[in-house]
């Protein structure tokens, strides 16, 4: 009775009641505030390592391949140049010689005096080594004083259409040949097929002791103006040779 009359008295008063220190409850830990930096434990932070080495060596990975497609895809493209820049736009005129020249040979030391060749005539062939159009001289001609002109027509005077063409030249050292493509630039030909052009084979020269004769086009407008990856395309734009 005394002790609930006196909680009413400290209820009525409005006094705090002071509790004895072994009755106070304790009191609990503080959280941490939100923006503290947070703890890593050490199998945290490996795991964390782990993870950013395997991202960093899969994309080294993918870079590594795509310079190497890259590289190769340049390397086709120069490689293959060779072979088809020997193009002829469609209608205009080829023009090819026979050149002769003398170079060291081992056993030779130039003594030997090269004789003017002589050229006895030319054809034009298609890829399966059909005859489209051939020139025999009456008499065999100096290579020197020779230009060979071919205006895209066959036997029967029609335009010959556009593709892969061999030409030949018989003279006296023997038969020299040169392949070619004949292109349209105001038309893409997407089926342009540079296996081709590479299946081609010819002999551009013949050399014997120190004596050295080939055969050339003459430098005219034979390549379009494109970049080289799309040489193979064949759609470089209607522009004309000046």
């Amino acid at each position: 009775m005394a002790l609930r009359s006196g909680a009413d008295r400290l209820r009525r008063t409005g006094q705090r009641r002071v509790l004895p220190r072994m009755m106070r409850p304790r009191s609990l830990p503080r959280a941490a505030p939100s923006d503290s930096p947070r703890r890593h434990t050490p199998l945290t932070l490996v795991y964390s390592g782990q993870l950013a080495s395997e991202v960093s060596a899969v994309r080294g990975r993918w870079v590594a391949v795509g310079g190497v497609l890259l590289l190769a895809l340049l390397v086709v493209s120069f490689v293959a140049a060779p072979a088809v820049s020997t193009r002829f736009r469609a209608g205009t005129d080829i023009q090819f010689k026979v050149e002769d020249s003398s170079t060291w040979f081992w056993g030779c030391c130039g003594c030997c005096e090269c004789a003017d060749t002589l050229v006895l005539g030319w054809r034009i062939v298609t890829t399966a080594e059909q005859v489209i159009y051939s020139v025999v001289h009456d008499a065999p001609v100096s290579a020197s004083a020779w230009v060979g002109t071919w205006t895209q027509v066959d036997t029967g005077g029609a335009a010959v259409p556009e593709g892969y063409y061999k030409l030949y030249v018989d003279t006296s050292v023997g038969t020299l040949s040169r392949c070619f493509t004949i292109y349209d630039p105001c038309s893409c030909c997407w089926g342009y097929n540079i296996c081709s052009t590479c299946a081609c084979t010819d002999v551009a020269c013949i050399t014997s002791c120190a004596c050295r004769t080939s055969l050339a086009f003459v430098d005219t407008c034979t390549a379009p103006s494109c970049f080289p990856l799309f040489w193979w395309w064949g759609c470089c734009g209607c522009s004309s040779c000046p």
